[in-house]
């Protein structure tokens, strides 16, 4: 078996030289280089050769053509093999272009898949790292290796190496690797103060590193952890970038660190790490959710205790209505039916007046009746109430009434508390017409503009006097009833002669 610029040969009496690339096809190493330039047949029998051109270490056994190779992410400090030999303990002794290598030799090197190999290097003594063709000893067992300055000489009892630790090198920090961090982010070592954030929608992330010995790169292994979550280290072989996806809302403390194959683990790398969890995940605003929700729960309540203090209200004044307008009615009807019937000539008039008391109970009973009917709150069942009381009222005492709506037909509603007093105040404007003005034409408006109605009644009548009613409490009481919801009372002469009154009442 012999190496040749072309390749390794085995030479068969009956076949002549024989490249072995046709043959080992499954060996990786024979697809790296092309040149054969250290051969070595070991204790047992199996050749070993190395090739330059990054080609690697190769086994084989000459008799069944078996093989095994080995590279830089087996241990080896480099591809390119430029000598073998063995020591007298068996170890082998392989040159590289980046120093020397001490493996210790295993019982069945073809089925073996790593080495354990002790890297020699300057700080152990080589004055020159390129080694060149050739390997021997001499009876002290000294080693010699051959560089283009000459041979350099090892003594593998005196030998102490002393095999540094890699430092990691952080090389890139990528958010769902398209977007780099800025440029002053700190990517060497950072003081444990020092933290990247990222915003909740910046859950994947990649991170790439590397050990400080380039020359060693292949034989280089990591192992990483997130150490305020769990103590214990990830072996990733010589995988040397990261891709995290996903990650939970929180604070991560990363850190790396990587060895050769012959040396410790070198001091690692740490990089805090924090993700903002989303506005709705942060305690703020659970708090205020929590606080809303106690408000709204309150509001309710509230709103609650305010609905029944106003059906509460609503029974008090129709009890109060009832006591007053009825209630007072009944009992003066009663006193002076009473009188008429204990008299044989009753009092003229006295029939006339218990008439008008049963009328006016009549009248005050159908308003509060109407009052209550919740059909009644619309606007267009309002104003033609309103409308029909004007026009009993003036009729019955001969006086003229045109009635203009504008066509006012809107769906709005007006509660009871705030109807009730607008038509209160309209019945009292009616009444002072009909006992004061000594009118007789009578015209009301009514009109809508953005949700406020307006009711203005005029008449011919004798306009305001210094004694008018129109000055005095009656007035006063208007003005109170509609300054009470947001409206207004207003008076005026006429332009002519006659009264102008305005009533205006919002309609939420």
């Amino acid at each position: 078996m012999g190496g040749t610029w072309e390749d390794l040969n085995l030479y068969r009496s009956e076949y002549g030289f024989i490249p072995l690339e046709s043959l080992l096809q499954k060996c990786e190493c024979l697809a790296g280089g092309s040149t054969v330039i250290s051969v070595f047949e070991d204790h047992q029998g199996f050749i070993w050769f190395g090739r330059i051109d990054n080609g690697g270490l190769v086994v084989i056994d000459p008799k069944t053509l078996s093989n095994n190779c080995f590279r830089t992410e087996n241990g080896l400090p480099d591809n390119s093999i430029t000598s073998i030999m063995q020591d007298q303990e068996k170890n082998l002794w392989v040159g590289t272009y980046r120093g020397a290598a001490k493996i210790k030799y295993m019982d069945d090197p073809l089925s073996k898949s790593s080495l354990e190999v002790e890297l020699i290097g300057r700080a152990d003594g080589l004055s020159n790292i390129t080694l060149w063709n050739g390997a021997a000893s001499n009876s002290k067992q000294e080693i010699y290796f051959g560089t283009r300055d000459g041979l350099i000489e090892l003594n593998p009892e005196n030998l102490t190496t002393v095999h540094m630790a890699p430092q990691i090198i952080l090389s890139e920090f990528n958010v769902l690797n398209s977007a780099p961090l800025p440029k002053n982010t700190p990517l060497t070592i950072p003081h444990p103060s020092e933290k990247i954030i990222l915003n909740p929608y910046q859950k994947v992330f990649h991170i790439a590193f590397s050990g400080s010995d380039f020359y060693q790169s292949g034989s280089m292994s990591y192992a990483y952890r997130f150490s305020n979550l769990d103590s214990s280290w990830i072996d990733i072989a010589n995988q040397h970038n990261l891709t995290f996806a996903n990650l939970s809302p929180g604070v991560y403390d990363f850190e790396v660190r990587a060895r050769l194959t012959n040396s410790s683990w070198g001091q690692s790398h740490r990089i805090k790490i924090q993700i903002i969890p989303p506005v709705y995940r942060r305690w703020w605003f659970a708090t205020f959710l929590i606080l809303s929700a106690l408000a709204l729960v309150y509001a309710i309540q509230q709103n609650r205790i305010l609905q029944l203090k106003k059906v509460q209200q609503i029974r008090e004044q129709i009890s109060h209505d009832l006591h007053d307008d009825i209630g007072s009615a009944l009992t003066n009807i009663e006193i002076m039916s009473g009188l008429a019937t204990r008299t044989t000539s009753p009092k003229p008039g006295i029939y006339q007046q218990i008439l008008e008391t049963a009328k006016n109970s009549n009248e005050s009973l159908h308003q509060i009746v109407w009052n209550l009917n919740p059909a009644n709150d619309q606007l267009k069942n309002i104003l033609p109430y309103l409308s029909g009381y004007a026009a009993r009222s003036l009729e019955s005492v001969d006086v003229a009434l045109e009635i203009q709506d504008a066509g006012v037909r809107d769906e709005l509603k007006m509660d009871l508390l705030r109807r009730k007093d607008l038509y209160l105040c309209f019945k009292e404007a009616i009444t002072n017409i009909i006992k004061h003005s000594k009118a007789t034409d009578v015209l009301i408006v009514f009109d809508l503009n953005h949700k406020i109605l307006k009711i203005m009644i005029s008449d011919n009548g004798i306009g305001i006097k210094s004694n008018s009613p129109m000055k005095g409490n009656g007035f006063i009481n208007m003005k109170k009833r509609l300054e009470k919801w947001g409206g207004e009372a207003r008076i005026s002469q006429g332009s002519d002669q006659g009264l102008d009154l305005t009533l205006t009442m919002p309609i939420p």
